[in-house]
């Protein structure tokens, strides 16, 4: 006795317009093991993708702008500090 886990969705070629393929169904293995192929490849490009579209959105210290000159320190006489 055979296990069968799914059923052949129509002729295992073709999805009508409208229909679904419901989780019980598949399509032909070719298509089946095609689309799983195709996951595959899709979820490790994601994998190698995300950091390089994150690249610029995370800022590493060599990448920031430098950092403004410290101000100047106070006189201990009060006169304001002289301009560069």
């Amino acid at each position: 006795m055979a296990l069968r886990l799914w059923e052949l969705h129509g002729d295992g070629r073709t999805v009508t317009p409208g229909a679904v393929v419901r989780p019980e169904e598949r399509q032909s293995w070719g298509r089946t093991a095609g689309i799983g192929v195709q996951h595959v490849v899709a979820m490790l490009r994601g994998l190698g993708g995300a950091p390089v579209l994150g690249e610029g959105a995370i800022a590493s210290p060599a990448r920031t702008a430098p950092a403004a000159p410290p101000a100047p320190e106070p006189d201990p006489r009060g006169r304001p500090p002289r301009e560069p």
